[in-house]
């Protein structure tokens, strides 16, 4: 379950690692009513294998331009698209109507990909109609998955192998993967503190 869905993964010029979560706890209450552990899980290193050339808003500007309605069968165009049945909340999910235009980067500009996951949070005998509750529990997967995203773009500075190059190299030399860092130890979160 990925809050921020398309519009974290399909993110505009200058979001780089932002998240876009909606303003409603609703993934929240959907795992306490199954009692399932919300784990924060951040990711580093994809977003700098394209480049967004054309924010979907542009894309969308230029679709209406006589040259993009001319393209406009290479751009299929939907201008309101909403998809899922309605939440808890009767709030219905939507996307963007178009998608960011990227180009690959060159193979050399790759960085290393680094993938941490943040202390479990329990929702088990959460009340779901507590509003207080479920905002301090969304605060919380919030909290965890930008702190995996900052401890990850921090200490990746510090890899001597996060560009492709070096690492290569390494790892061709010497037949193994290239060392890095390693994430702090993970403390399990209990209901009411760390």
């Amino acid at each position: 379950l990925f809050p921020g869905g398309m519009g974290e993964a399909m993110h505009g010029k200058n979001e780089l690692y932002t998240l876009k979560w909606p303003e409603k706890t609703d993934f929240v209450r959907l795992a306490a009513r199954f009692g399932a552990t919300i784990v924060p899980f951040g990711g580093v290193g994809a977003s700098e294998c394209a480049q967004v050339l054309a924010d979907p808003s542009e894309v969308e500007e230029f679709s209406r331009t006589p040259v993009g309605r001319m393209l406009g069968w290479l751009i299929p165009m939907q201008s309101d698209r909403s998809f899922g049945q309605q939440g808890l909340n009767s709030e219905r999910l939507s996307m963007r109507s178009m998608p960011p235009i990227i180009a690959p980067n060159a193979p050399w500009e790759f960085k290393r990909f680094y993938f941490m996951f943040g202390a479990p949070i329990h929702t088990k005998g959460i009340n779901l109609k507590d509003a207080d509750e479920c905002a301090r529990l969304y605060k919380d997967a919030r909290v965890g998955v930008e702190q995996c995203i900052d401890y990850l773009l921090e200490h990746r500075e510090s890899d001597p192998y996060k560009d492709l190059g070096r690492r290569v190299i390494y790892e061709t030399r010497f037949a193994r993967q290239a060392p890095t860092f390693r994430p702090p130890a993970l403390h399990q979160r209990e209901r009411g503190g760390v």
